[in-house]
């Protein structure tokens, strides 16, 4: 059986600040009556064991006490992307089989809701089976529509100690939480920190100035990379903070050798929704790179050469639609990378192998390459079909400064073959990218409709 996390927290340590949101201090004991209080509400209004339940996440007070309250009424939290459209929303709550909605108040559902703040006769709930439901998580949808996670107590329980024994995270850690809470990563930081007793520094946006301020008085953060570079973009101050999670994606080494200049304790993670968010993340004190190992009781391999499998604990068993793991265990990401050293370095997806002319084409390759270059700030790579060659490379790109598409194919021509150099191009004031700085594929493409 596994405890409550922000109940066990409460009764071990009530005083210890749990958040700190606009510089107001609200302790275990202060987040723990006001969970047990809405559990109460919840159970009132029918919320019964193993009911899915929905959670319309912001980064905010009430949504924090709602998450634990789902639980401690014995439901399932259902996370809610506050920025999908009105018929996402409903799609997604369908599919989830969802009873209830937990909300702001501010607008109408397909299915019952109740408030945020609601109160009720304190409710204490119990511990959980391991195999039972604690979480659903909609992918982001980086190459289309994302998939229902369902992750299991044991899931969340393991993911959330093996990154504690890799990050060497204590009760005296203060992690500063901007990414959204509906998302995987940002309901983590919640979970790991009530876990370990630790304090989370909360905002409801990111904003690189205050994000900036923050950094000064705490010694965890997470980040995507846009969000790094735009810190350091700033100004010149420098930081001391001992771990700094950068996922979404690979980040630059350029932009990761930066950021350690100034204090920054970069280490890249690699994580995703099936395993409660990260599974393999650099070590901590090492060297700035793009090299990953697996947290523990994490397994990592390759098959076919290059293609990403997972197992462990924290690795779900199950998607909404489906079964999720294969026969021995082993999760197929999607995801492509190569070993090196005493780690991996993640390559791309293989969905994003643009096959044109026989050709395999690595649309991260050519990506990287681009954003290498002084006058491209970002880049885009995708494959778009095409008569004569099957698919042809495109591009769409950020830039910093004025230069012709012949001046960036020439450039790529002293890194790249000539068959990866893209012969379709789209200069965009911004890419279009997921709530977590993911870069929208399916969006991209669309440009070049």
């Amino acid at each position: 059986m596994i405890q409550d996390w922000l109940s066990s927290a409460a009764r071990t340590d009530p005083d210890h600040p749990y958040l700190v949101i606009d510089g107001v201090v609200h302790s275990f004991a202060d987040v723990d009556a006001r969970a047990s209080r809405l559990a109460g509400a919840l159970r009132g209004a029918g919320v019964a064991d193993g009911n899915r339940v929905a959670l319309w996440a912001r980064n905010d007070l009430p949504s924090v006490v709602a998450l634990f309250a789902v639980w401690r009424a014995g439901g399932s939290c259902v996370l809610m992307n506050t920025r999908l459209t009105d018929s996402e929303v409903a799609q997604e709550l369908e599919e989830a089989g969802v009873s209830l909605m937990v909300d702001d108040g501010e607008r109408a559902w397909s299915v019952p809701s109740i408030s945020n703040e609601a109160i009720g006769p304190p409710y204490a709930g119990g511990p959980h089976r391991g195999d039972s439901e604690c979480l659903v998580v909609f992918t982001s949808g980086s190459a289309g529509q994302g998939r229902g996670v369902v992750l299991t107590w044991a899931n969340v329980d393991a993911g959330q100690a093996a990154s504690a024994e890799h990050l060497r995270h204590t009760a005296d850690d203060v992690w500063l939480a901007v990414l959204p809470i509906f998302h995987v990563g940002g309901a983590a930081i919640m979970i790991r920190s009530a876990a370990r007793r630790s304090a989370v520094v909360l905002h409801d946006r990111f904003e690189p100035a205050l994000v900036a301020d923050a950094l000064e008085q705490v010694t965890i953060a997470s980040f995507v990379a846009t969000q790094v570079a735009a810190i350091l973009d700033l100004d010149d101050r420098t930081y001391d903070v001992r771990a700094v999670l950068v996922g979404g994606g690979p980040a630059k080494q350029t932009l990761l050798d930066r950021a350690h200049r100034r204090g920054l304790g970069v280490l890249s993670t690699y994580g995703m929704t099936e395993a409660g968010s990260q599974i393999a993340t650099s070590r901590v004190g090492d060297p700035p790179r793009r090299i990953v190992a697996p947290i523990p009781g994490a397994e990592m391999r390759l098959v076919n050469g290059s293609e990403i499998e997972v197992r462990g604990p924290m690795v779900t068993t199950t998607y909404l639609d489906s079964v999720a793991r294969l026969p021995d265990g082993w999760l197929a990401t999607g995801d492509l990378g190569e070993m090196v050293d005493d780690g991996f370095r993640i390559t791309g997806r293989t969905s994003d192998v643009i096959i044109s002319g026989g050709e395999n084409v690595m649309a991260d390759e050519v990506k990287d390459a681009l954003e290498a270059l002084v006058s491209v700030r970002a880049a885009a790579v995708v494959g778009i079909p095409d008569e004569t060659w099957g698919e042809v490379v495109a591009a769409a790109v950020e830039l910093t400064a004025e230069v012709s598409f012949d001046f960036l194919s020439d450039e790529l021509r002293k890194t790249l073959a000539g068959y990866k150099i893209p012969k379709v191009w789209r200069t965009v004031d911004s890419l279009p990218r997921t709530s977590i700085g993911k870069i929208r594929r399916t969006a991209v493409r669309n440009l070049f409709s």
